[in-house]
């Protein structure tokens, strides 16, 4: 419902109009993929960092890296997942 002045009739306040499903939904995917590529980005850095940290042998690189960005990528997934369907 639009908010009209009393003496001219212009418009004040317009209505919001929602997203149509479709958009919405493809808004929410677009979300869901660059949260999750976020947090592999993020992911793949903090593996860098303790892997040099904590390790330093080449033989253990590639799982540890594996393991930070699918871990990171899950973290990315589920943010956006609750920033979703917050109440």
């Amino acid at each position: 419902m639009s908010v009209r002045c009393l003496e001219c009739g212009t418009i004040l306040i317009q209505e919001a109009i929602a997203r149509p499903e479709g958009l919405q939904q493809t808004v929410d995917n677009l979300d869901r993929r660059m949260d999750a590529g976020y947090g592999g980005l993020a992911g793949f850095v903090v593996g860098i960092v303790s892997w040099l940290a904590l390790s330093q042998d080449e033989s253990e690189v590639n799982g540890w890296l594996l393991v930070s960005v699918v871990t990171g990528a899950l973290l990315g997934r589920f943010i956006a997942w609750r920033r979703r369907n917050k109440l």
